[in-house]
């Protein structure tokens, strides 16, 4: 008789609040920072990413700024295009999509499957900043209390313009 235990790990989290991007969000551990400029079909983009790696799952927060050239009043078109990017740098397949909202402002939740790795997002655009919440994770392991806990954590501070 052969017996299977499956065993979740509940992790501890910690509180990361980032003043210039203007969020808060729980972590597995403290963030690295990276600052990466590039030329993006939206024009100069500033990203600031923060991201953590626990148990073979990598959560991340990315956010920039939308050069003011680029028209933003058709939310779920912008929405859509940064979604479009994401498959296409992933060279993976959209699995799910759903619209979300964190407090007035749009978003997006979608899942793209690669042959090992299935990445979950969420994206929002509040003003005229985009924000990135991101897990990537083995697929072995895509239904996670510990995801749910990261996803449903993310905060925005001082937005009130």
């Amino acid at each position: 008789m052969i017996v299977v235990a499956i065993i979740f790990i509940n992790l501890e989290f910690e509180k990361f609040t980032s003043n210039e991007g203007k969020f808060s969000i729980l972590l597995p551990e403290t963030p690295k920072y990276k600052e990466e400029r590039y030329q993006s079909p939206l024009g100069n983009i500033t990203l600031h990413m923060y991201n953590s790696y626990k148990s073979e799952i990598s959560y991340g927060v990315e956010y920039f700024n939308v050069p003011l050239s680029v028209n933003i009043s058709d939310s779920k078109r912008s929405l859509n295009n940064m979604r479009d990017g994401a498959i296409k740098q992933s060279s993976g397949n959209l699995t799910f999509q759903r619209d979300i909202l964190i407090q007035r402002y749009p978003g997006i939740e979608y899942v793209i499957k690669q042959e090992n790795f299935t990445i979950i997002s969420r994206d929002y655009l509040v003003n005229r900043t985009a924000y990135v919440i991101i897990v990537v994770v083995p697929n072995n392991k895509a239904s996670s209390k510990n995801i749910d806990k990261f996803f449903n954590s993310f905060t925005l501070i001082n937005n009130s313009s």
